[in-house]
């Protein structure tokens, strides 16, 4: 399932998918 990363300063999101013991980003936000 995706997990969702995001900074406490609320600039920073992004969503990855875990993949044993990578992780493969698939969207990153930065506002």
């Amino acid at each position: 399932g995706l997990t969702a990363l995001f900074d406490p300063s609320g600039e920073f999101l992004a969503l990855y998918e875990p993949q044993g013991d990578r992780a493969r980003a698939v969207a990153v936000f930065v506002g």
